[in-house]
C-alpha cells in the first residue's frame, strides 16, 4: 500500500530531477556570455544531486554526477572534475569493460578545445578508453578510439605522434573495409596542414573526398566539411576551376542540410576565385544570391569584405565607398568578439578579412583613415597571428611609413614581410629534404643488405667448395693407404707422389697468399674510391646550396629596389618619370622571377622556359590589365631550359615585348597576345610574340627607331648572337632566332 502511493510522487521527482538536468545543459552553451551562466548551471545541478540522493534511484544519480562533471569540464575546473570521473566510470564498469571505455571516451569528447590546460586530462580519457577496448578485441572499437587519442595529440601540437596515429588508424579501416574511413583520412589532412607538409595534406584531402563519394550513406554534413577544406586547398594552390567545383558540391550540400551558414561559406569562396580568375560580373551575381539567405555577424563581415574587395578590384570607388560605413560597423562589433575569444582562429580571421579596408584606402590615398585602421589591426598580439595575417599588418605598416618619409623604418618592414613569406617555403624545403633524406638511407640500407646477401653467398660457394676439396682429398688419402697396405713395392713411388703433391700444395698456398694481398689492395682502392666519391658529392651539394643563396639573395636585393623605386615614384610629379620608374620595376622583374626559379628549383643552373614564361605573363597582366579591357595570353612553350646567361636577355626582351603589346596594341575591347617558342633543330630556338591588335604604323621602319624599348630587344638579341626582326601584319609578330647554350 505504501508503495503504490509513493511510486507517483517518485515519478514526479524524477522528472523534476530530469528538468534540472535539462536546465543545467541550457546554460552550458552560454558559458561564453558570463560567468553567471556557469553558477547557474552549478546551483541546478547541486539540486538535482540532492533530490537524487534522497530518492535512491542508481541510475538518475549517476546522470547528475556525469552533468556535474561536464559542468567542470566546459568551465574548465579540471581539478573538481577528475574525482568525479572514476566515480562515473566505476559505476558503467558494471555494465562490461566496453561500457566503461564509452564512458572514458564520452568524457573526453565533453572537453573544450578552447582550454589548452585541459588538453592532457582530455588525452589521458581517450588513452584510457583505447586501453580498455584493446581487452575486448573489437578491432572498429580500438581503431576508433586510437583517433581519438591522435586527434588529442593533433591539438596539443603533437603533429608527428598524431601522424604515427593516424597512418595506424587508416591502416585498421583498410583492413576491417569501413566505409567510413574518410574520418581517418580527414584527421590525417589536418594533422599535415597544421605541421606545414602541404602536399601531403593535399593529398589525404583528395582521399578523403574520394572515399566520403564511394559511401552512398554518407552525412551531407561531413560531406560539405571536406568539400570546403578541398576547395580551401585548391584555392591557396590557384588552382581556382577545381576549388569552384569543390565550392559547389559543398554548397549543395549546405542546402541539403539547410545550413545557410556553410552555404555563405562557399559563396565566400567561390566568388575569390571568380575575382582571381577576372569573372567579376559572376561574383556579383553569386554575391547577390546569397544576400537572399539568413546569416550570423561573422558572416555578414566576411561578406561585406569580399563585396568591398570586388569593388576595389573592379575600381568601382563610388560602390565601395557606399559600404564603408557598414563594412566598419560590422567589424567594430566583430571586433569584440574576435578580442574576447581565446581561439587564435578568430583573430587570425579578423585580420584576414579586415585587410581589404585598409587596401581601398592606401588606393584612394586616404592617409588619415589608413592609420586609423592600422591601429585597429596592431590591436591583436601579433606572435599569436599565423604567417598571412602578420604578413597583411606589415604591408599596411611599410605603406603608412612610405608615404610618411620615414625610409628605415619601411625598409625594415619590407625585410619582415619577405621572411614572412620566404618561412614558409623554408618549412616546406626542410620536409621535402627530411623525406628524400629518409628515402635516400632506405634505399641505401637496401643496397647494403643486397651487397651483404651477395658477399654471404659467394662466400657460401667458397666454402662449399673447400668442403669437395677436403672430401676429394680424404678419398684420394683412403685410395693410397688402401694401396700402399696391398702394394708396398710401390712405397717409393707414393713417397714421390706425396712429394710433388707438397709442392703443389706450397706453389697453391703462395699463389693464395698473392691473391689475399691483391684483395686486400682491391678493397682498399675501392674504399679510397668511395671515400672521393663521397667528398665530391659533399662539395657538389655544398655549391648547389650555395648557389641558391646567391641566387635568393640577389632575389632579395632586386625586391628591396623595386620596393625603393616603387616609394620614389609616389613622390614623383612628372608622369614621364613614373613611367620611367615603372618600367624599369617591371624589367628589374623580369630579372628577379629568373633567380626565384633558380633558388626554389632543384636546379640551379638553368631555368625552364614554359613556368618563367607563364609567370612573367601573368605578373605583367596583374599590374596592366586593371581596366575593362580582356587581354588574354595563349602560350605554346616547348619544355626547354635555358641557362642563365641566356634567360636574363630572353625575360628582358619579353617584358619588353608583351608591356608594348599591352600598353600599344589594343582597344578598349582588349585582344590576345599568343607567345611560342619551339626548336628549329637541336640547337636553334625560335622565339615569338604576336597580338592581334592595331600593328604598326605605315611608315615605320624599326631599322631606324630610335626607341630604348626596340633598341634594347635589338640590342639583347645581338648579346645572344641570334637574329631580331618585326613583322606588322593583322597586329605585330616579334621574331627573334637564336643558338642554345649547352
Amino acid at each position: 500500500m505504501n508503495t503504490d502511493n509513493t511510486l507517483p510522487y517518485l515519478v514526479a521527482d524524477s522528472v523534476a530531477v530530469n528538468k534540472m538536468i535539462g536546465l543545467a545543459d541550457a546554460y552550458i552553451v552560454r558559458f561564453s556570455e558570463s560567468r553567471k551562466y556557469v553558477d547557474s548551471a552549478l546551483a541546478q545541478i547541486s539540486s538535482a544531486e540532492k533530490m537524487a540522493s534522497i530518492l535512491g534511484l542508481e541510475d538518475l544519480r549517476y546522470r547528475v554526477l556525469s552533468e556535474k562533471a561536464r559542468i567542470f569540464i566546459k568551465s574548465a575546473d579540471f581539478a573538481s572534475a577528475r574525482p568525479l570521473f572514476t566515480v562515473i566510470t566505476a559505476y558503467h564498469r558494471r555494465k562490461g569493460i566496453a561500457a566503461e571505455a564509452a564512458s572514458w571516451q564520452k568524457i573526453g569528447d565533453d572537453f573544450e578545445l578552447e582550454f589548452k590546460t585541459g588538453f592532457p586530462l582530455r588525452r589521458s580519457c581517450y588513452q584510457r578508453a583505447y586501453e580498455l577496448y584493446k581487452l575486448t578485441g573489437n578491432r572498429q572499437n580500438i581503431a576508433d578510439a586510437m583517433g581519438k587519442v591522435a586527434d588529442a595529440d593533433l591539438a596539443a601540437g603533437e603533429y608527428a605522434k598524431a601522424e604515427q596515429e593516424q597512418l595506424w588508424v587508416i591502416k585498421e579501416y583498410q583492413a576491417l573495409k569501413y566505409v567510413k574511413i574518410y574520418y581517418g583520412y580527414y584527421m590525417l589532412s589536418e594533422t599535415y596542414y597544421r605541421s606545414r607538409k602541404e602536399e601531403k595534406h593535399l593529398k589525404a584531402l583528395v582521399n578523403c573526398v574520394n572515399t566520403f563519394e564511394d559511401d552512398r550513406g554518407g552525412n551531407p554534413a561531413d560531406g560539405l566539411l571536406y568539400y570546403f577544406n578541398l576547395a580551401v586547398a585548391y584555392h591557396k594552390y590557384r588552382n581556382f576551376e577545381f576549388a569552384i567545383t569543390m565550392y559547389k558540391k559543398g554548397m549543395a550540400a549546405s542546402m541539403e542540410i539547410k545550413s545557410y551558414d556553410r552555404y555563405n561559406w562557399g559563396v565566400l569562396g567561390s566568388i575569390g576565385c571568380y575575382i582571381k580568375l577576372g569573372k567579376y560580373s559572376t561574383a556579383l551575381k553569386l554575391m547577390q544570391e546569397a544576400s537572399k539567405y539568413p546569416k550570423t555577424l561573422k558572416m555578414e563581415c566576411f561578406l561585406v569584405s569580399r563585396e568591398l574587395s570586388l569593388y576595389v578590384t573592379m575600381k568601382r570607388w563610388s560602390d565601395a565607398r557606399k559600404i564603408v560605413p557598414k563594412f566598419i560597423s560590422l567589424f567594430d562589433r566583430f571586433r569584440v568578439i574576435a578580442a574576447t575569444n581565446a581561439n587564435a582562429y578568430a583573430t587570425e580571421e579578423f585580420i584576414l578579412n579586415y585587410y581589404p579596408l585598409p587596401v581601398y584606402y592606401i588606393q584612394t590615398k586616404q592617409w588619415a583613415e589608413l592609420r586609423v585602421a592600422q591601429q585597429v589591426m596592431r590591436s591583436f598580439p601579433e606572435k599569436e597571428l599565423d604567417d598571412n595575417a602578420r604578413i597583411y599588418i606589415h604591408n599596411v605598416n611599410l605603406k603608412i611609413d612610405s608615404v610618411g618619409g620615414d625610409y628605415l623604418s619601411a625598409l625594415k618592414e619590407h625585410e619582415i614581410i619577405t621572411m614572412l613569406r620566404d618561412s614558409a617555403m623554408s618549412i616546406e624545403n626542410r620536409n621535402r629534404i627530411s623525406e628524400l633524406e629518409a628515402k635516400y638511407n632506405s634505399e641505401t640500407k637496401d643496397k647494403r643488405i643486397q651487397l651483404l646477401n651477395s658477399a654471404a653467398s659467394v662466400q657460401k660457394e667458397k666454402l662449399e667448395k673447400v668442403n669437395l676439396q677436403a672430401r676429394f682429398i680424404i678419398v684420394i688419402t683412403i685410395i693410397a693407404a688402401l694401396f700402399a697396405a696391398v702394394l708396398f713395392f710401390a712405397y717409393q713411388g707414393k713417397r714421390r707422389s706425396n712429394l710433388a703433391l707438397k709442392a703443389k700444395q706450397q706453389k697453391i698456398n703462395d699463389q693464395n697468399n698473392v691473391l689475399s694481398e691483391l684483395l686486400i689492395q682491391k678493397e682498399n682502392l675501392l674504399s679510397d674510391k668511395n671515400d672521393l666519391v663521397e667528398s665530391l658529392e659533399g662539395l657538389l651539394s655544398e655549391k648547389e646550396w650555395l648557389l641558391k643563396e646567391v641566387h635568393h639573395r640577389v632575389k632579395n636585393n632586386l625586391q628591396i629596389v623595386m620596393s625603393l623605386l616603387y616609394n620614389q615614384s609616389s613622390y614623383l610629379k612628372s608622369e614621364d618619370a613614373k613611367k620611367a620608374l615603372f618600367d624599369v620595376q617591371n624589367r628589374i622583374q623580369a630579372i628577379a622571377i629568373i633567380h626565384h626559379k633558380l633558388y626554389s628549383k632543384n636546379s640551379v643552373a638553368s631555368v625552364a622556359l614554359p613556368g618563367y614564361i607563364s609567370e612573367l605573363t601573368n605578373y605583367l597582366s596583374s599590374i596592366y590589365v586593371k581596366d575593362i579591357r580582356t587581354i588574354r595570353f595563349v602560350l605554346n612553350i616547348e619544355d626547354v631550359s635555358l641557362n642563365i646567361s641566356q634567360a636574363v636577355p630572353i625575360g628582358l626582351i619579353l617584358n619588353e615585348a608583351i608591356t608594348n603589346s599591352i600598353k600599344y596594341a589594343f582597344s578598349k575591347n582588349g585582344g590576345v597576345i599568343e607567345i611560342f617558342a619551339k626548336r628549329c633543330n637541336a640547337q636553334q630556338l625560335e622565339l615569338s610574340i604576336k597580338d592581334n591588335g592595331k600593328g604598326l604604323p605605315a611608315n615605320f621602319q624599326y631599322d631606324d627607331d630610335v626607341s630604348l624599348g626596340i633598341g634594347m630587344m635589338k640590342a639583347l638579341t645581338q648579346q645572344l648572337k641570334g637574329a631580331f626582326s618585326i613583322i606588322s601584319r593583322d597586329g605585330v609578330v616579334i621574331k627573334i632566332h637564336f643558338k642554345l647554350d649547352e
